[in-house]
């Protein structure tokens, strides 16, 4: 008799705890919008909101890199149907910013949604937007990238048609200018063009070249980087993508840590607040790391700072 009703009791419990777990998981319906299919930062913005007690049913929509596509399904949104939308990218986050007013829009991986004009500043976007960038301040780029060695001229790839490029193209240039240092920059956007692009690139003789966050770069990044290694050029990169690609270094931001600290965004926004009321944000310094790529590094025989290789995350 003792052991039947610990059996109920237990049972008891235990449907108390399911359908309580129920009760708790709050239904929110999204879409999710993406520049070239999901990436971390979307499986960690789920994985964030998940932990906070969310139950997403999320359609999906993929501009594949097209332009126009992208206008196409924005045209056809009707964003009512909605509890939020999450964008990737500074081109998906910009177009559908302006075409959605209303439904809060959480963005992830927009190098600077200040001057890409999606928000009006970091405290307040003054719009139904809120998200965080992957990116490192350029000024602490410049500062690193020029502690790896005494370069005369700092060279990039990039793609004219991506704002995060044009973006990198200024700010590299003034940052440069400042330091006493020549910019020499070299447009590429379809694969034909990418040998020619490297190879003037190349006779410019930068002592280091630098791959933006750039979609079309990170695509082809392979080809790009093999041409630059086979010339023995040290490479930065802005993106973690690049190191697994062959690029030798670079101060980075994890996509999944994005998409986590995003769900926080996204949580004050469920609940009650104005998208402007908060604020975005890029990743504090403990979630960014040094990588570097000790492979590559040998390979070209760069001569990398003890100091740097001491408090970098070693990829071989």
């Amino acid at each position: 008799m003792k052991l039947k009703k610990m059996f109920i009791a237990i049972t008891m419990s235990l449907m108390v705890f399911h359908f309580g777990s129920i009760a708790w998981a709050k239904p929110v319906k999204g879409l999710m919008m993406y520049w070239r299919g999901e990436t971390d930062c979307a499986k960690g913005f789920r994985a964030g909101l998940a932990q906070l007690g969310y139950e997403v049913s999320a359609t999906e929509f993929d501009a594949a890199q097209d332009k126009e596509k992208l206008d196409r399904f924005l045209e056809s949104l009707d964003e009512t149907q909605y509890d939020f939308i999450y964008t990737f990218g500074t081109t998906v986050s910009t177009k559908a910013a302006k075409r959605v007013t209303n439904t809060p829009i959480f963005y992830g991986i927009v190098t600077n949604p200040v001057k890409a004009g999606l928000i009006k500043s970091w405290e307040s976007s003054g719009n139904n937007t809120t998200g965080v960038s992957h990116a490192i301040p350029y000024e602490d780029q410049v500062d690193f990238l020029l502690s790896l060695g005494s370069f005369k001229t700092v060279g990039m790839v990039y793609n004219p048609s991506e704002k995060n490029s044009q973006i990198a193209l200024e700010e590299l240039g003034r940052l440069l200018k400042a330091k006493g240092v020549a910019f020499a920059a070299e447009p590429v956007d379809s694969e034909q063009s990418i040998e020619n692009a490297v190879s003037n690139l190349i006779s410019k003789k930068p002592g280091l070249i630098y791959l933006p966050s750039d979609s079309f770069i990170q695509t082809n990044g392979v080809t790009i980087i093999s041409k630059i290694n086979n010339k023995n050029i040290p490479t930065y990169a802005a993106l973690p993508k690049y190191l697994e690609s062959g690029a030798m270094i670079g101060v980075v931001s994890s996509y999944h840590s994005v998409g986590m600290e995003l769900a926080n965004n996204a949580d004050l926004v469920l609940k009650g607040s104005a998208p402007s009321s908060v604020p975005s944000k890029t990743l504090p310094l403990s979630m960014q790391k040094i990588k570097l790529n000790t492979k590559t590094a040998e390979r070209i025989g760069a001569d990398i700072p003890y100091y740097i290789i001491s408090n970098a995350e070693i990829i071989k």
